[in-house]
């Protein structure tokens, strides 16, 4: 497989492709398994076709050398370019030459070859390979020591001859060239010696030096450089993949299009660290399916191929070194710099700076610098290490002991707790490796972490645990509720909670966080348009009012008002919402004070009254710098009420501001203000604006409600230039609606789709929607009598016949106590959505 490595394929190609690049050396230089090998490989079959060139490759030699040199040489022979050249060789000439060099008799070979004429190169290969193996014979049965050279400088001429026969330029490629022994270098000094055209292709490791291998020093450098005239040294080097090759090669391996970006691409990457050597362990023994299933992430099990990757590693590391490999592998694969400082001085390791810098040049070894830490580069390697028999479990432990000495004693912190936690559960203590657990991961979804929280619990959650463990078992399941409402899997939340024994929630009660892990819950209902559900916790929470943080009860009490409103049960709804306000009047609570101000749109009848009060939240939560997510809730709820009584600019403003806050906070409901700013830009004309706001907000609804609301809103946008679109999300808001109790929610949005099939004369489907609107249930909430008002109209007009409605049709007219808001809304043509904090 042939992943383009663009800068070395150009770099070769230039030395292979320039005459003046003759008499050259070319060193390749790669970690182990970065596929120097394969890379030569695959570039000689692609670029050498025609060309003349042999290789030694020093991987593959065995103890025998003379053999490895006869397999070689015949090789080349039969791959090197004879039966390819279009020039024909004078067989009798040449093969006269090759008898004389090498003091052979005439033969019955000669004469057959001299028979054959110019058509015997085929007959001519077979002979030479004769000459090879009579040679062999010959020299591997001596044993006087003055022949030992005589094999390798043989062949090596009978190389020359080819090569000044073709008049070709050979490309000697030498692999693994820190391997080279005495008689290759015999035979490639003799080839050095001659005046043929000849160039050097060498692959080393990266962290061999060309003094390293007393040959290759000698034979290869020295002798080129000093007395060959070499006129061009370069060393190029070989790097592991990058993600966008990891995914190439993948793509590759699977037959299926990866980008660099896919989770599983990623993981993969960082186990394998790009190394192909590890990419072709993992691709060689997992299915697609499975690496799907697991994410890229890949079983350690006793292969081949990981305990040779390993076995080479340590080879080339001294003791010290190896330690060290040690200490970051059963850390996890990193380990703070100062922690390994302190273990390495315990250690008596001298001079370890200088160990460290060596294993970084050995690709073994990276040093993070935004967190002060080394990493094992090689992600599978490390977790091998950490799986495997190489080091007894007693022999482990006394390495645990040290790295969390370490921590411990230098930076304990949060940043290493994860650390710290699993090293406790390496030593078997369980109860300082849950108390470490809960308060890593209450902090990671403190810190805006959770997917890494519920990762970590999901793990912990499949561990084998003794009862005596359980009380922390039930601590770290509320907080992966936190976790999952954090990202939105509300049904998680209810899942897990649901989940909980009698024995439990009794265990729960008596811990402070329980009663607002119960609002979280009650959240999670309410998102899931479970208001029932929800209803439910809020209730039981306000039984035990006297034991409730303060805010927890007044969130709850702004949070049943919506779930009743939403339940079309709005007398509960005002009940709930006029008591908690006094509440927060009485106990001069101006925080809760602001809160009800925020939400005073689910009761406010009159608009004045309503933009008093939401400008009073926001003067509240502006002065509140830890608040600041409910001045952006503040700042969206003036701006929809401003813009639904027919102040666009002073509604643009707010919504702004809105949208600013919630960019920078990260906030999880920024498609509310999203929504509502498409609302904004359709008022104003700009349904461009308002489409991609409006697209903005669907990619972040959580609730059938909200996709509701936003598919209805964008079929509305999109009924000025696609009304085959606007059906679409239409249909699709009608779908979310049958799943929200709220009367209101898909009332509005069948008065759309009468209206839509009004427009276009489908006076079926006009009645059909008039009559699923069930306006009975909405004309009992004050707020709503308009709505009511544009059914009858529509029933009125659609009973006429086919008639046009337009705006100019139809205009409000209020009685003295009716609702005065949303008169913008309501004079429009269609039914918007708007999204309003009410919690």
């Amino acid at each position: 497989m042939l992943i383009s490595r663009e800068t070395l394929n150009s770099e070769i190609n230039e030395f292979i492709n320039n005459d003046v690049y003759t008499k050259s050396l070319l060193i390749i230089k790669g970690v182990y398994g970065v596929g120097k090998t394969t890379f030569l490989n695959q570039f000689r079959e692609s670029n050498l076709k025609e060309k003349l060139w042999l290789v030694l490759d020093f991987s593959e030699h065995s103890e025998n050398s003379y053999l490895f040199l006869k397999k070689t040489v015949e090789k080349f022979v039969d791959e090197s370019g004879i039966k390819f050249k279009t020039k024909k060789f004078e067989s009798s000439e040449f093969f006269k030459s090759l008898l004389s060099n090498f003091g052979l008799n005439g033969s019955l070979a000669y004469t057959e070859a001299a028979q054959l004429g110019v058509k015997s190169e085929l007959h001519l290969i077979s002979i030479l390979k004769s000459i090879i193996a009579s040679k062999f014979e010959y020299y591997s049965a001596s044993i006087r020591e003055s022949d030992k050279d005589h094999f390798p400088i043989i062949l090596a001429r009978m190389v020359k001859e080819i090569c000044q026969t073709s008049n070709f330029r050979l490309f000697l490629i030498l692999d693994e060239c820190e391997e080279m022994n005495y008689n290759s270098s015999i035979f490639i000094e003799e080839l050095l010696k001659s005046d043929i055209k000849i160039s050097l292709l060498c692959s080393m490791k990266e962290d061999i030096g060309t003094m390293d291998n007393k040959y290759f020093s000698t034979v290869v450098v020295q002798y080129m450089l000093e007395k060959s005239g070499l006129t061009n040294y370069k060393q190029l080097p070989i790097n592991s993949f990058s993600e966008d090759e990891t995914a190439l090669y993948i793509s590759q391996k699977y037959n299926r299009n990866f980008e660099k970006s896919d989770e599983m691409i990623q993981n993969i990457h960082n186990l394998s660290g790009g190394l192909p050597l590890i990419l072709n362990v993992i691709s060689s023994n997992c299915s697609l399916n499975e690496l799907e299933l697991n994410g890229g992430s890949y079983k350690i099990t006793e292969i081949e191929s990981l305990e040779l990757l390993y076995n080479r590693v340590i080879d080339s590391v001294t003791e010290s070194q190896n330690k060290i490999l040690w200490y970051v592998a059963l850390s996890g694969g990193f380990i703070d710099e100062d922690v390994l400082g302190s273990i390495l001085d315990e250690l008596n390791i001298i001079n370890y700076a200088s160990e460290l810098g060596r294993m970084q040049r050995k690709n073994l070894l990276v040093y993070d610098e935004d967190n002060n830490c080394f990493k094992i580069k090689y992600t599978l390697i490390s977790n091998y290490m950490c799986s495997s028999s190489l080091k007894s479990n007693y022999e482990k432990k006394a390495y645990y002991k040290r790295i969390l000495k370490g921590y411990l004693d230098l930076v304990r912190n949060k940043k290493n707790e994860y650390i710290i936690m699993n090293l406790y559960w390496n030593l078997k203590r369980y109860q300082d490796f849950y108390q470490s657990a809960i308060n890593y991961t209450r902090s990671l979804v403190k810190n805006g972490n959770p997917d890494n929280a519920i990762q970590i619990i999901d793990s912990i959650l499949k561990k084998q645990i003794s009862d005596e463990y359980q009380a922390n078992i039930i601590i770290l399941k509320s907080i992966l509720i936190e976790a999952n409402y954090s990202v939105k899997e509300f049904k998680n939340c209810t899942e897990i909670y649901k989940s909980f024994t009698s024995e439990e929630f009794s265990m729960l009660k008596i811990e402070k966080f329980y009663y607002e892990m119960v609002y979280t819950v009650a959240k999670a209902y309410y998102y899931q348009n479970s208001y029932i559900n929800s209803i439910e916790c809020m209730q039981m929470l306000l039984k035990e009012v006297n034991q409730i943080d303060r805010n927890i009860y007044h969130n709850c009490m702004l949070l049943l008002s919506s779930a009743y409103d939403l339940c079309g049960d709005f007398n509960n709804s005002i009940r709930v919402y006029n008591e908690g306000a006094e509440k927060a009047a009485k106990e001069t609570d101006y925080y809760a004070q602001g809160l009800y101000h925020l939400s005073c749109q689910m009761v406010a009848m009159r608009y004045d009254e309503c933009i008093d009060k939401l400008e009073k939240a926001v003067s509240t939560f502006r002065n509140s710098k830890i608040h600041v997510h409910k001045l952006a809730y503040s700042l969206n709820n003036l701006g929809i009420e401003q813009l639904m009584g027919g102040e666009s600019k002073l509604a643009f403003d707010n919504l702004e501001e809105s949208l600013n806050i919630f960019e920078k906070t990260a906030i999880i409901e920024q498609h509310f203000v999203q929504n509502n700013l498409g609302l904004y830009y359709y008022f104003i004309e700009s349904p461009d604006l308002a489409r991609i706001h409006l697209l903005q907000a669907l990619k972040g609804a959580m609730s059938p409600l909200q996709y509701a609301y936003v598919n209805n809103n964008l079929g509305v946008c999109f009924m000025k230039y696609d009304v085959i679109t606007a059906l679409k999300y239409f249909q699709d808001a009608e779908k979310s609606a049958q799943n929200c109790p709220d009367p209101v929610v898909y009332s509005n949005i069948y008065y759309n789709l009468a209206r839509y099939y009004f427009i276009n004369k489908n006076m079926t489907k006009v009645s059909d929607y008039l009559k699923k609107g069930r306006i009975e249930r909405i004309s009992k909430h004050p707020q709503y009598m308009q709505l009511k008002y544009k059914y009858l109209y529509l029933m009125k007009r659609s009973k006429e016949g086919n008639k046009s409605i337009t705006n100019n049709n139809f205009k409000l007219s209020l009685a003295p106590n009716d609702c005065d808001r949303r008169l913008a809304f309501y004079n429009s043509e269609w039914q918007l959505g708007e999204l309003m904090f009410y919690n």
